[in-house]
């Protein structure tokens, strides 16, 4: 695959995916604020990105 760019959704709480992906060169691109609905409350999601470019 081709792709340029890669992308990745983590519940801020989530410290240990956000490590990981820290680790793997990903940078945190913003927040969508309420974005999903689970367990009966809405979550925020950080956004998390690697570019082609920055292999």
């Amino acid at each position: 695959m081709q792709l340029n760019k890669m992308e990745a959704k983590v519940e801020p709480k989530n410290e240990a995916s956000i490590g990981l992906l820290h680790k793997l060169g990903f940078q945190q691109e913003g927040l969508l604020r309420q974005h999903e609905f689970e367990k009966g409350r809405y979550i925020d999601l950080g956004v998390f990105s690697k570019l082609k470019s920055e292999v």
